[in-house]
């Protein structure tokens, strides 16, 4: 209701809806980039659940970020769009569509163009040699590097994924756009 009678008195100030949406655009933003940076901290319902340690394993460079793996985009995705009746915040990329719902249950993962799957492992596997490692990169999907635990096999059940919102909700993002509001109305008055 708040935020509401401020935009009323913006708009009877001559303000822009436009700009107002446009700056409720970059507040989404900054939350979403925020909550990026402290793993899901921000979400009233709990923060991301942490990676498995085969998930560990298989980055190149060990990292145990929840989803920041070098290279995988998901972060600068996300956009907004603003118009004067509202605005769009959200990313076109399914990753994070799969990320942010999660997925209904396990799902068998098989390769498309090699003829078999190739990862490492945080226990058991087998210690991959040189020659293994050379196979793996000729007729398995992923590279497997010397010395480390990998499993080379045909098709894998992924035990499916976790719900790891980065939108926010209402209540999570309201206190910056009243804020936002009572500063546009400050600059329209």
């Amino acid at each position: 209701a708040k935020l509401t009678a401020l935009t009323v008195a913006g708009q009877d100030a001559g303000g822009s809806k436009t700009e107002l949406h446009r700056r409720y655009g970059i507040q989404a933003m900054k939350w979403i980039d925020e909550n990026f940076r402290q793993q899901g901290e921000l979400l009233e319902d709990g923060s991301w659940q942490e990676l498995s340690p085969n998930t560990i394993a298989g980055r190149r460079k060990k990292s145990s970020l929840i989803l920041q793996n070098t290279g995988a985009q998901l972060r600068p995705s996300f956009n907004f769009q603003a118009t004067s009746t509202e605005v769009r915040i959200g990313s076109p990329s399914k990753i994070a569509l799969f990320h942010n719902e999660g997925t209904s249950g396990p799902y068998e993962i098989k390769p498309r163009f090699k003829k078999a799957l190739a990862f490492a492992v945080a226990q058991g596997g087998m210690r991959v040699t040189r020659k293994v490692a050379q196979k793996s990169a000729r007729f398995g999907t992923g590279h497997l590097r010397v010395n480390l635990n990998g499993v080379v096999v045909k098709s894998v059940m992924h035990p499916g994924l976790v719900k790891r919102r980065m939108l926010p909700n209402e209540n999570e993002l309201l206190p910056r756009l009243i804020k936002t509001t009572e500063n546009w109305l400050a600059q329209t008055g």
